[in-house]
């Protein structure tokens, strides 16, 4: 199964933004900031924005909210944990894709062009 595309991307900030203080965001720069994220990479990325407007909060005494500065500082923190698998699922998907089995993978690396 190939990483989440851009709107499941858009869909898994909006469900971990759910419960969380935050600015509404661009959520089109997040996406486009967030290729080749899994779903738990976004989940980090929201965490350590949250844990950035609770610091933020505790040092102004006013109430703190994500903003989209804290989300794209936390993206530049968080490398994609898909990297490595994709490497591996290429190779799967160009040498061992008898009858089919990887044809969804194949596709996502011929639209990545990798």
């Amino acid at each position: 199964m190939p990483p989440p595309d851009d709107a499941a991307r858009k869909a898994i900030f909006a469900i971990h933004l759910e419960d969380v203080p935050h600015e509404v965001p661009a959520f089109e720069k997040l996406v486009k900031e967030t290729s080749h994220f899994s779903g738990a990479d976004i989940r980090a990325v929201v965490e350590r924005a949250s844990e950035q407007a609770i610091h933020e909060e505790m040092r102004t005494g006013k109430s703190g909210r994500v903003t989209m500065k804290m989300l794209l500082a936390a993206i530049k923190e968080t490398a994609p944990s898909t990297l490595s698998w994709l490497s591996t699922a290429k190779n799967y998907a160009s040498y061992a894709n008898r009858g089919g089995q990887y044809d969804d993978l194949a596709q996502f690396f011929e639209r990545e062009g990798t």
